[in-house]
């Protein structure tokens, strides 16, 4: 919901998540699209602003989908649907594991040229390189891959498994990275992390029996992003509307009778019903957030950017304070936006030692925009000097005549 343009944003959702809904029924059946409908996860797509583009992202691969499975004519119109999914690094990450799932015959292959220019491009490889300098100093890298982080998948999308069947909790950032990273090393695996193998294996072989389509699409998508992207955004909601079409398949597949997907329709839609009020505004969203997981950084850095959007510099510095805490205060962007609050509020030493900390490991198209800032700080920090000085000559002046 979009107070500037009420109707529009509130229209536009609404007919792209009912789009979704369409296309998961002329897929996979009334089932999985009710399902869909109602899960806890998808509802910010229809209640929060941001969520429509990534909720056009699914709409889009659905389209491409459902259009390559009719033939020669419908492989030729879904390539439009297709290319416009490509437009952002992070959708074409799921869609290099979208063909898999049309190449069943031969002309299905036209589906390749456009991802493997697209990939092999300059913009997907701009967008990893601003996404490895964006999160450099988070414990997963995002756009890298590396086999010693594979172990930490099973615990992840045992979590998501869980917060897909009933979250118990709404948050946009959960605190795995807190938990997981010690000194920028990932922990061995432990207990846990058994356990939630153990989770996931069952999962994967029941849930395989039943309908292994869904299996994959939720596997692939979902594995794809917690190796792509950093741990807190793997189950911000805003991230898995993709995967969570493949879990609606197999939870579809799964129940035996009508009477049960009733009783779980029922009781998703309750938990979407509480979950509508977070999204009144961003202030009561990320509260929510932090209350849910406290030791997550992001919630508080969301909370402080909605003051700043407001020049509420006040607000923002008690809840960037709080963020900088929790990241040992080596984090880029909170020191950035701390140097900010400060210079704005006219505690210029405060602004100073941020904005030089932020510099410090700060990425490379951050570095001018800093540099500015610290001039501007300088600037200021010599003005009350000299002010300070004039003022003691004046009052010395002004003792000698007396």
């Amino acid at each position: 919901y979009y107070k500037k343009r009420p109707i529009l944003s509130t229209v536009t959702n609404l007919g792209v998540f009912l789009g979704v809904c369409v296309a998961i029924h002329m897929i996979w059946g009334w089932k999985t699209a009710l399902l869909y409908a109602v899960m806890p996860l998808n509802v910010s797509s229809v209640a929060w602003i941001t969520g429509n583009y990534y909720a056009t992202t699914v709409l889009l691969t659905l389209a491409s989908y459902y259009f390559a499975l009719q033939g020669i004519a419908g492989t030729l119109f879904a390539v439009p649907f297709y290319i416009s999914a490509l437009n952002s690094t992070v959708s074409s990450i799921p869609f290099a594991f979208f063909i898999p799932f049309v190449t069943h015959q031969w002309y299905h292959f036209v589906f390749l040229w456009p991802l493997v220019t697209y990939l092999f491009g300059y913009r997907f490889k701009e967008g990893v390189r601003l996404r490895k300098e964006r999160h450099k100093n988070i414990y997963v890298e995002a756009g890298t891959f590396k086999w010693h982080y594979l172990f930490l998948m099973p615990k992840i999308m045992a979590y998501y498994l869980i917060l897909c069947l009933w979250p118990s909790r709404l948050g946009f950032w959960h605190d795995f990275s807190y938990h997981e990273s010690r000194k920028g090393k990932v922990c061995k695996p432990s207990f846990q992390w058994g356990i939630s193998c153990l989770l996931l294996f069952l999962w994967l072989v029941f849930g395989w029996n039943v309908n292994y389509e869904g299996i994959i699409w939720w596997f692939l998508f979902q594995g794809i992003f917690s190796q792509f992207t950093t741990l807190g955004m793997l189950v911000a909601e805003r991230y898995t509307y993709l995967a969570n079409v493949g879990f609606c398949l197999v939870i579809s597949s799964f129940l035996p009778n009508d009477t049960m997907l009733a009783i779980l329709v029922t009781l998703w839609f309750c938990r979407s019903w509480l979950y509508t009020k977070s999204f009144k505004n961003n202030k009561n969203l990320f509260l929510e957030s932090i209350e849910a997981h406290p030791n997550a950084k992001e919630n508080y850095l969301n909370l402080s950017q909605h003051y700043l959007e407001r020049h509420d510099h006040i607000n923002a510095m008690k809840w960037l304070r709080r963020a900088d805490e929790i990241a040992g205060g080596n984090d880029s962007g909170i020191n950035d936006s701390l140097a900010i609050s400060y210079l704005e509020n006219g505690f210029y030493d405060k602004a100073k030692i941020h904005c030089e900390k932020a510099l410090s490991n700060c990425s490379q198209t951050r570095r001018e925009h800093l540099i500015k800032v610290l001039q501007i700080i300088n600037n200021k920090i010599a003005w009350v000097q000299t002010n300070r000085k004039y003022l003691k000559d004046s009052e010395n002046e002004f003792h000698n005549i007396k």
